[in-house]
C-alpha cells in the first residue's frame, strides 16, 4: 500500500469564541463541506466492512478522529477569518479518504477476483470401474492447464479389469478440459478424453462415473453408480 496523504489538522485551535464568529453564508459553505466529509467517511467504512483484511485500520481509524474533531466544532464560534482554513482541512481530509477509498476497491477487486477463481474448482466424488482388459497401476487426470491429480490408485494399490474403485475425489476446475492417463502392470500407457455433459457444480454435488473401457472404446463418464 502506498504511503497515504495524511494531513495535519489542528482545527480545534482556531474555534476560539469569537463575537464576530462566521457569517451565515461561510457557515453554510462549512455544514456543506461537512456532509461532504461524512459521506466519504461513510464511503471509506462501507469500503472497508467488505474487505477480509485489516491493513487499512489504522489509517481509518487515524482519519476519524480528525473526523471527531471537525464534528465537534460549532461554525457560528469560528472566527469568520479562519473559514479558509476549516474548508481546507475538511478538503485536505476528504482526498485523504478518497485515497484510501481507492486503495481499498483495490484490494477488493483483487479479493473478489479470487472468491470467483476459487468457485470455479469443484471435488467431485468418483466411481471409477476398469473395463480396459489392463490390470491398471496408475489413474491420472489431467487438465488443460497442465495441472494433474496425481495417481489415483496410491500406496502400490492396483485395479484388475472387471474390478472398480468408488470414493474417489477428483478436482476439476470450470473451463479447463480433462483427460485420464492410465498405466497398467505391463507399462502400457492410454490416455483417454473425459467428456462432462454436466455442470461441474452439479457433479460436484452428485458425483460422477467413469467407466475405463479398451482404449479404443475410449471413457465413458455418467451419473456416480451407488455400490454396497
Amino acid at each position: 500500500m502506498k504511503k497515504l496523504l495524511v494531513t495535519v489538522i489542528t482545527v480545534l485551535s482556531i474555534t476560539m469564541l469569537s463575537a464576530c464568529g462566521m457569517s451565515k453564508d461561510n457557515q453554510a459553505l462549512a455544514e456543506a463541506k461537512r456532509e461532504e466529509l461524512r459521506s466519504a467517511r461513510k464511503a471509506a467504512e462501507e469500503l472497508y466492512s467488505q474487505l477480509t483484511v485489516e491493513t487499512f485500520s489504522d489509517a481509518l481509524y487515524n482519519f476519524e478522529q480528525k473526523e471527531e474533531e471537525i464534528e465537534a466544532l460549532e461554525f457560528k464560534k469560528v472566527k469568520n477569518k479562519n473559514t479558509e482554513g476549516v474548508l481546507m482541512a475538511m478538503d485536505s481530509l476528504i482526498s485523504d479518504y478518497q485515497y484510501l477509498c481507492g486503495e481499498m476497491e483495490k484490494e477488493l477487486k483483487i479479493e473478489q477476483d479470487l472468491s470467483e477463481d476459487i468457485a470455479k474448482y469443484h471435488d467431485v466424488l468418483c466411481y471409477i470401474e476398469n473395463k480396459s482388459g489392463s490390470e491398471l497401476n496408475s489413474m491420472v487426470v489431467k487438465d488443460s492447464a497442465g495441472g494433474d491429480s496425481g495417481n489415483l490408485l496410491f500406496d502400490g494399490m492396483t485395479l484388475p479389469s472387471g474390478r472398480i474403485i468408488a470414493g474417489i475425489t477428483i478436482t476439476l476446475y470450470e473451463g479447463n478440459s480433462y483427460t485420464l492417463v492410465t498405466t497398467d502392470t505391463l507399462g502400457n500407457e492410454n490416455t483417454y478424453e473425459l467428456s462432462f455433459e454436466k455442470e461441474m457444480a452439479d457433479m460436484e454435488e452428485n458425483g460422477i462415473s467413469i467407466i475405463i473401457n479398451a482404449p479404443e472404446n475410449g471413457a465413458l463418464v455418467s451419473d456416480y453408480i451407488y455400490s454396497e
